[in-house]
């Protein structure tokens, strides 16, 4: 009874959280996965879910990151990357440039302070350079414990939300005083057609039984390659995960390269419930008493540093290298924050133009950030802590 009770929580209770952001405004704007991971936190706190399905709890939080990769992939458009050349281009190579400097310069700074830093060097990468689906992806690939992984997620959610505020309200005037202002050079048609706003739109039409077969189709394709890419990693027996989740974000680039499943519809949404799944899963089994053992302060302040450090960095290649403010900014946004946000941030720089640069820059950072992370925290596991 208590197995089924936890299957409709844990599934269901996203799907009902994602439909209430749909009619709600003020919840949109928390966010779905923001809600999901407080809910979780207050349910797992309160002792009602028994410490018997633990384990339970743990397969799940593996089978939704890994079912999450492909379904978000799907829609990635390289072609389209390479039409998009110039200045947006190149300010996303400075962006993660700059992530993985600050981030480097981060791990000798707190490597004495943070076990296993290497761990948490990993995680930030991906963060910083795709959001939430890297992160979830990143936390499976290199084996972070529940508590560390909340610890990382608190400190961003809580830090990166009072910076996004500032950079809605003052981002724009405080970087054109150092980076020159945006030519308003209108995208070319033929991309803003490529790569359509599907993937990005509300989940408005998303239960409409209209779309039923698509969802499914989407995750059977995703399924079929979770289950190729697991075969494969018990190969290994040393990075068994590291390999699977690697060959996951592989062959599902590979198959966005396929027309028919590229433009299969709402595979991105359905990514991304699978994602809100996680939140509800990894935070209902993070315990208070047991984040507050571990020296939080350090890794708050390390997320901090690489927020801060990473757009600095940005800031000064993108005055050397001539880039404008919004193209800086989107850049860093998509980045940092992850596609999402992209809409967001370019209606408070009153900029529209700067929309379709920000969403290829977030899906490049989809694509690489779980080998970024992945290849940087396996070189710095090997440096002594």
């Amino acid at each position: 009874m208590i197995f089924f009770i936890l299957l409709i929580f844990y599934f269901g209770l996203p799907l009902l959280i994602i439909w209430l952001t749909t009619k709600y405004k003020s919840l949109n704007k928390i966010g779905a996965v923001v809600i999901a991971y407080i809910i979780g936190l207050i349910v797992g706190n309160s002792g009602i879910i028994p410490a018997d399905y633990n384990n339970f709890i743990d397969f799940l939080t593996q089978f939704t990151v890994a079912i999450a990769i492909p379904l978000i992939l799907f829609s990635t458009n390289l072609k389209l990357w390479f039409k998009v050349v110039g200045k947006t281009l190149l300010s996303v190579l400075l962006g993660l440039t700059s992530v993985i400097i600050i981030i480097l310069i981060g791990f000798f700074i707190f490597k004495s302070k943070i076990p296993d830093t290497w761990q948490i060097s990993g995680l930030l990468v991906g963060l910083y350079s795709g959001g939430d689906p890297n992160l979830a992806s990143l936390k499976t690939a290199l084996d972070v414990s529940q508590e560390r992984f909340i610890i990382v997620h608190t400190s961003d959610l809580f830090f990166g939300a009072l910076f996004l505020i500032f950079i809605m309200i003052y981002g724009k005037k405080v970087f054109e005083l150092f980076l020159p202002k945006f030519e308003n050079v209108i995208a070319k048609k033929e991309l803003s057609e490529d790569i359509g706003d599907t993937e990005f739109r509300s989940f408005k039409e998303y239960f409409s039984n209209k779309n039923f077969l698509k969802i499914i189709t989407g995750i059977l394709l995703s399924l079929l390659i979770v289950g190729i890419s697991f075969f494969v990693g018990r190969l290994s027996e040393n990075y068994e995960t590291s390999l699977t989740i690697l060959l996951i974000t592989t062959l599902s680039i590979l198959a966005s390269f396929i027309i028919k499943i590229r433009n299969l519809k709402y595979t991105f949404q359905t990514g991304m419930y699978f994602i809100i799944v996680f939140s509800l899963l990894v935070s209902s089994r993070a315990y208070f008493k047991e984040i507050f053992q571990i020296n939080s302060l350090y890794i708050f302040m390390y997320v901090i540093f690489s927020v801060l450090g990473s757009i600095i960095i940005h800031t000064l290649l993108s005055k050397i290298f001539k880039i404008d403010a919004d193209t800086m900014i989107i850049s860093s946004i998509a980045l940092v924050y992850s596609v999402p946000f992209v809409p967001v941030v370019a209606s408070a720089l009153k900029n529209k133009n700067i929309i379709l640069s920000g969403i290829v820059v977030g899906l490049f950072g989809y694509v690489i950030g779980n080998y970024l992370g992945i290849i940087l925290s396996f070189i710095l596991q090997q440096i002594p802590q």
